[in-house]
């Protein structure tokens, strides 16, 4: 397991901890872990993944009618990315929680497989663009252009989906299979596909070839912020699959933008789009776009995000004499859905720079002003429609805002984006010692990480919906080697030549499973620091 910013996230883990004395000397890979707030965040999203009714509002589900519904679908793309940095950065030896979540995060795009297709809705208002079309027929193949906002976020899912647990099952040819029905009947027929990581990344690619300023989101505009969760997918295939797409696309996207006047307006805030018809770069800066685009562009070009970031904080984040922060909407914004998300991307944003004073400020903020709710183990912010309080403070908040954004930027680290993209696991990862048939939500886990250098996993658990005795399984343990087991700084017994030998008088029970996995049961009636280390 890499060692990520141990210096700075130390703070991240300050949770007490039982046990005779000793445990803290034992303790040298514990600087990164979930803490409550965080923990409760992912089992507000875990249930939302898991709701099957498709409603919209704080629902998840991808029903006819709301392709384009803040509500519901952007969150699944977002719920994934949770889910990704979570278990990168926290539970790398837990995949378990997080790869049966993702996985189903993916079906569910699946299961309403279009945000719409942009070719199709040229007959609308001509605010876009000026000469709209109406299509009859099958139209076109609804990943291959005009889409980027479903197409972009589903290959960038498969590819962290892919990256972080080493399931293939998406390379396999038609692995995405979906039924394509427009959001207008009669405006084109409706349609079967099967597509995979490969293919859908091959539509994409092309369409960079063709246009590489970038995939078109909305009908004649390519959005800067749209495209950049195409350049994770293309970066995560390159990996998996030993592609060299990502450099080169980000390159003639790079040059093609440059060409068109830049990426960025004259005070070094982000432009918003380029209108193709009109031959025309649309700037209208805001905190949405300069944090929504920095956010993921910092992947691939770190230096000059961090150079902007500044700048972009002193413009749109409010500080208040309380020590809380905010962020201005816009006024056009009130009653647009997706854009009433600034306060949430720019939290994001300042969490992925590691600006973790404002971070905590608007943290802070939405604690004291946006109606923080636990609901049976699960935290989130509600879904509230008034534009502002009493006080005057700005209040509106979406449900992407509120059960992901907010999430995310709890759970990121400084550069965590970055560093997924930069450092993805590579084969060791797979080979390493892991945990599983965890009791969940009986039981949560905090962290779960292996230092190959230290030879040492360590497990931090606290009782979920329920204490008392549980039991889960050490997996992976190299028999050729011994192995001490601690529980918050005691050691309870070994694991010998493959045997488990339990120390006299420890609570903690260990024998083998019938996979040859190391079990133990122990009671958990509070925290618990789970070392396991090699002893030669």
């Amino acid at each position: 397991m890499k060692t990520f910013y141990v210096l700075i996230l130390v703070s991240l883990c300050f949770l007490a901890q039982p046990g005779p004395a000793g445990a803290e000397e034992l303790d040298t890979t514990d600087a990164l872990c979930l803490d409550d707030k965080a923990l409760g965040h992912i089992r507000h999203i875990l249930r939302l993944i898991d709701n099957t009714h498709g409603e919209g509002g704080p629902r998840a589900g991808m029903g006819a009618g709301q392709e384009y519904d803040p509500f519901s679908s952007l969150q699944l793309l977002f719920f994934a990315y949770a889910l990704g940095l979570s278990h990168y950065h926290y539970t790398p030896a837990y995949p378990e929680l997080y790869r049966g979540a993702m996985d189903r995060v993916i079906l569910k795009m699946l299961g309403r497989a279009s945000s719409g297709n942009g070719e199709q809705a040229r007959t609308g208002g001509k605010a876009l663009d000026p000469e709209p079309k109406l299509l009859g027929g099958a139209g076109p193949q609804p990943l291959a252009r005009d889409n980027v906002m479903y197409s972009g976020h589903l290959l960038a899912s498969v590819g962290y989906y892919t990256m972080l647990f080493g399931d293939r099952k998406y390379t396999e040819p038609g692995s995405l299979p979906f039924d394509h029905e427009t959001i207008f009947p009669g405006w084109a027929d409706p349609k079967k596909y099967k597509d995979d990581f490969t293919s859908l990344a091959g539509l994409i690619h092309d369409q960079y070839v063709a246009s590489p300023m970038g995939f078109i989101c909305e009908p004649n505009a390519i959005f800067l912020f749209c495209n950049g969760y195409t350049f994770y997918g293309f970066r995560f295939h390159d990996h998996v699959l030993g592609t060299h797409w990502m450099p080169t696309v980000v390159k003639n996207f790079t040059q093609a933008w440059k060409e068109k006047g830049g990426l960025l307006n004259e005070d070094g805030h982000f432009v918003e789009a380029y209108l193709i018809a009109q031959d025309f770069i649309w700037v209208q800066p805001s905190a949405y776009f300069d944090a929504w685009a920095g956010t993921w562009m910092h992947a691939w070009d770190k230096d000059t995000i961090e150079s902007l970031y500044p700048g972009h904080a002193k413009r749109w984040v409010k500080g208040l004499p309380d020590g809380t922060a905010y962020v201005e909407p816009r006024p056009q914004s009130s009653w647009t859905l997706q854009s009433t998300s600034d306060f949430g991307h720019f939290a994001l944003y300042a969490a992925e720079l590691g600006d973790r004073k404002t971070v905590d400020a608007m943290l802070a903020y939405a604690e004291k002003h946006l109606n923080p709710t636990w609901k049976d183990g699960a935290y989130f912010f509600p879904r509230n429609d008034d534009l502002r309080n009493e006080q005057g403070l700005p209040v509106l908040l979406t449900p992407l805002a509120g059960n992901a954004l907010l999430a995310l930027a709890r759970i990121n680290i400084p550069s965590g984006l970055y560093t997924t993209f930069n450092e993805p696991f590579d084969n060791e990862h797979f080979k390493e010692p892991f945990i599983d048939r965890v009791d969940y939500p009986n039981l949560l886990v905090r962290k779960a990480a292996y230092d190959a250098d230290e030879r040492t996993l360590t497990v931090r658990l606290t009782p979920g919906d329920r204490h008392g005795k549980t039991t889960f399984r050490l997996n992976r343990l190299d028999a050729e080697k011994d192995w001490e087991i601690l529980v918050n700084g005691s050691a309870v017994g070994w694991l010998r030549s493959g045997a488990p030998q339990g120390k006299p008088g420890e609570p903690a029970v260990l024998r083998l499973s019938d996979g040859g996995a190391l079990e133990i049961s122990l009671e958990l009636n509070g925290e618990a620091r789970i070392l396991v280390r090699a002893l030669n």
